[in-house]
C-alpha cells in the first residue's frame, strides 16, 4: 500500500483543533446549562406571579378558637391578638385576673 509522511507541523496543528475542539464542546455544554437554567427559572417566576389568589372562606371558628389561635406570653399580646381578630373590649368585666387554672379542654376558672 502506500505510506503517508505526516510533517511535524501538521501534527501539531491536529493537536491543537482537538483541543480547541474539546474546549468549544465544554463552552457549548456550559452554555446549554445556562439556557436550561434560565428556562426554568423563568417558569417558576411566571408560575409565583400568576399565582392565583386564595379566596379567604368565611370564618366559622369561635372567637375563642381565633384568639387560641395567637401565641400570647404577656398583656399587651393579647390585646394585639384581641385586635387582630376584631374583639372588642366589654365594659361589663373589668379588674384584674391573679389565677388563671384549666379545668378541661373547655372550660377555664378565673380568680381575682
Amino acid at each position: 500500500m502506500g505510506s503517508c509522511i505526516v510533517k511535524r507541523d501538521e501534527r501539531v496543528r491536529v493537536d491543537r483543533i482537538r483541543k480547541d475542539d474539546v474546549g468549544w464542546r465544554l463552552s457549548r455544554a456550559a452554555y446549554v446549562v445556562f439556557l436550561f437554567a434560565v428556562l426554568f427559572g423563568s417558569f417558576f417566576i411566571t408560575l409565583w406571579l400568576t399565582e392565583p389568589q386564595v379566596v379567604s372562606e368565611p370564618d366559622n371558628l369561635s372567637d375563642a378558637l381565633r384568639l387560641a389561635a395567637y401565641p400570647i406570653e404577656d398583656s399587651s399580646d393579647l390585646m394585639k391578638s384581641a385586635q387582630d381578630t376584631k374583639l372588642i373590649p366589654s365594659p361589663q368585666l373589668s379588674g384584674h385576673v391573679d389565677v388563671i387554672r384549666r379545668v378541661d379542654e373547655r372550660d377555664v376558672v378565673l380568680a381575682g
